[in-house]
């Protein structure tokens, strides 16, 4: 009898767990697709930062132009003594 009352006893666990699937398997989609729009805003910030890339690489050569320039203007000055 106490087999039979054990097994009863896991077998009402199971069930019970079985029961909970569904309402896991809703939290999980609900959350699935909390994290797809999480994705989709990063990937715009992404965008965005490329464009930035951009302008900062155009900086970038900007200033290193000036400094090319500036070490010119010093050698020029240099040589000329």
């Amino acid at each position: 009898m106490q087999a039979i009352a054990k097994i009863d006893a896991e077998l009402e666990t199971v069930e019970a767990n079985l029961q909970q699937i569904p309402g896991a398997l809703t939290t999980f989609e609900q959350n699935k697709q909390v994290l797809i729009q999480k994705v989709d805003q990063l990937k715009q910030n992404l965008k965005s930062i490329e464009g930035l890339a951009e302008e900062d690489q155009k900086a970038i050569s900007d200033v290193d132009a000036i400094r090319l320039r500036a070490i010119k203007a010093i050698q020029d000055f240099l040589g000329s003594l």
